[in-house]
């Protein structure tokens, strides 16, 4: 493999031959998350743009690798590609809201985490549209560095659950000042049903995509999204952000 410091932005071939599997990578991660109207082809088609981009503004001088650079540029791409799409409407947002704030009623009142059932019935609705209504809303993100206010040209499009992960002892995470953050988000971690928390823990620290943990847990691909969504609506309800961004 070539080495970081040659990177060549006029020469994609090369790029896509050496890096190409870092867009395919989160392109598998992210599909189960697409909303209607973008396909799998237009995240591969932002991450090569991306990846084209990173090369042309890598620095080797800051001493770090640029598979590691054009990692979260090419991710962020596609998310702020799923953004332009406005997968999150005006109705989607209500909807999650209202999802949101049925968790953090129920949680608030029962003192556990609330079941899908009662969610449900809470809701006034079938199982069956419950289930759909979390499909509808299923791209949703824990939060966004947007919903922090920390606007970042080298921060595109991330998703906070993303970066933790990475640890207390990050640049990164020392840079976003998250501490208050994380203790937040450490609680109600802790109250997730515990399939909720495995399927996070899987997802994000284990960076395994929604099918392989499906696998791992020999349930469905869809299951596996629908767990998650539900997990990050009782964060959101738990933390008071509601499903626009931003203090709720």
């Amino acid at each position: 493999m070539r080495g970081y410091s040659t990177v060549d932005p006029n020469d994609p071939d090369s790029l896509l031959s050496d890096f190409g599997d870092v867009i395919y990578y989160h392109a598998e991660r992210l599909a189960p998350r697409l909303p209607n109207g973008l396909e799998r082809d237009d995240l591969l088609n932002a991450g090569m743009v991306a990846l084209i981009q990173a090369a042309g503004k890598f620095d080797p001088s800051r001493g770090v690798q640029f598979r590691t650079y054009a990692d979260y540029r090419v991710r962020g791409a596609m998310i702020d590609e799923m953004r332009r799409a406005d997968w999150m409407g005006t109705e989607t947002r209500r909807r999650a809201h209202v999802l949101e704030d049925a968790f953090a009623t129920l949680e608030q009142k029962h003192g556990r985490p609330a079941q899908a059932e009662e969610v449900a019935n809470f809701l006034g609705v079938e199982q069956d549209e419950y289930f759909r209504l979390l499909n509808e809303v299923r791209g949703i993100s824990l939060m966004s560095m947007e919903d922090l206010e920390l606007p970042d040209g080298d921060l595109p499009g991330q998703d906070v659950a993303d970066w933790l992960h990475r640890g207390r002892d990050s640049e990164a995470f020392e840079h976003l000042e998250l501490d208050e953050v994380v203790e937040g988000l450490a609680a109600g971690l802790e109250e997730l049903p515990q399939r909720e928390k495995l399927v996070l823990a899987l997802y994000y620290y284990e960076e395994l995509t929604m099918k392989e943990v499906g696998e791992v847990l020999a349930i469905t691909e869809s299951r596996v999204s629908q767990l998650h969504t539900q997990a990050v609506l009782r964060l959101r309800g738990r933390l008071g952000w509601d499903a626009e961004g931003g203090d709720g």
